[in-house]
C-alpha cells in the first residue's frame, strides 16, 4: 500500500502472514502476563465433547489448508458434557491440532480421540510426524523453550506452556 513492494496477489499473502503471526504472538504474550498475574477468568459453560472437536478439526482443517499442508483428520469421540470455557478449551485444542499439523508428513493423518477415564475425559491428539526426541520432552512447557525439532517451524514457544496452563485451570493435566 505505501509503494515499497507492488501489492500482487503473492506479496499481500506474505504481509497477512506476516500480520497474522504478529496478532498470534501478541495475543499469546497477553495471555502469558494475564497467567502470571494469576487473572486468567473462565467461564465454564456446558461443553458437548464431539460437536465442539467437530468444529475445533473443522477450523484447524481450514488452517492447515491454507498454510499448504495436506493432511487429514480423524475424530472419535463420545458425545459426553463437560464444564469449560469453550474459548480457552478451543484454544488449547487448535494449537495442540497446529502443532500435529506443522509436524505431520504430507498426507499424513492428525487423530483427535476421546474417551471417558476414571470420571474425566482423556483428549488425545497424536499424528504421524518423526515424534519429539526423549532429550526434548522437558522443554515442551517451558515459555520461550522449543524443541530442536520445532525450532525450524515458527512460533515463539508459548502456545504448549499456555496450553498447559489453560488446562490445569480447567482443573485437567
Amino acid at each position: 500500500v505505501d509503494g515499497v513492494a507492488e501489492a500482487e496477489p503473492h506479496t499481500m499473502r506474505a504481509a497477512l502472514a506476516q500480520t497474522e503471526r504478529l496478532g498470534r504472538l501478541v495475543a499469546e504474550l497477553l495471555d502469558l502476563s494475564r497467567l502470571d498475574a494469576g487473572v486468567l477468568a473462565l467461564k465454564d459453560t456446558p461443553i458437548r465433547i464431539r460437536p465442539f472437536l467437530d468444529d475445533v478439526i473443522k477450523q484447524a482443517a481450514v488452517n492447515a489448508e491454507g498454510a499448504g499442508h495436506d493432511v487429514r483428520f480423524t475424530v472419535s469421540a463420545p458425545d459426553v458434557v463437560v464444564p469449560g470455557d469453550r474459548e480457552r478449551l478451543h484454544q488449547v485444542f487448535a494449537n495442540l491440532l497446529d502443532n500435529a499439523v506443522r509436524h505431520s508428513p504430507p498426507g499424513g493423518t492428525v487423530t483427535v480421540r476421546a474417551e471417558r477415564h476414571d470420571g474425566q475425559v482423556l483428549v488425545a491428539v497424536s499424528d504421524q510426524g518423526e515424534g519429539i526426541l526423549p532429550e526434548d520432552q522437558s522443554l515442551l512447557f517451558d515459555p520461550f523453550r522449543r524443541a530442536e525439532s520445532a525450532r525450524r517451524s515458527p512460533g515463539a514457544g508459548l502456545g504448549l506452556f499456555i496450553t498447559r496452563q489453560i488446562v490445569r485451570a480447567h482443573g485437567g493435566r
